[in-house]
C-alpha cells in the first residue's frame, strides 16, 4: 500500500486524507516540520484572536443595544426625572463600558 511512502491518489477510504496528511508530514525534513509546527500554531493562535474579537464585538453589540433602549425609554416617554436620571446614569456606565 505505502510503496515508495506515497499513498496512491485513487485511494478514497474515508480517513484517507488524514493519512496522507500525517505521512506527508513525517516525510518533511527537520527544518520543514518545524517550519509546518510553526504555521499551525499561528493558525490556531490566529483562529484565537479571531473568536476572542467575535465574541468582544458581540458584547460590545449587547451593550449599545441596551444603551439605545435605555435613551429610547427617555425620549419617548413621560417619566419621572428620577427615573430618567437612573437611566442617564445607566447608559454613563454602559458608555465606559465601551472604552
Amino acid at each position: 500500500m505505502l510503496k515508495n511512502e506515497m499513498i496512491p491518489e485513487h485511494f478514497k477510504s474515508k480517513n484517507i486524507d488524514k493519512a496522507r496528511q500525517k505521512l506527508l508530514v513525517q516525510t518533511m525534513s527537520e527544518q520543514e516540520r518545524k517550519s509546518y509546527e510553526r504555521y499551525l500554531m499561528n493558525i490556531a493562535r490566529d483562529r484565537d484572536m479571531i473568536e476572542t474579537a467575535r465574541e468582544d464585538g458581540e458584547i460590545k453589540g449587547e451593550i449599545k443595544g441596551e444603551i439605545k433602549a435605555y435613551q429610547n425609554l427617555i425620549n419617548n416617554s413621560h417619566l419621572n426625572q428620577n427615573i430618567v436620571k437612573h437611566f442617564e446614569q445607566k447608559i454613563s456606565d454602559l458608555q465606559k463600558q465601551l472604552k
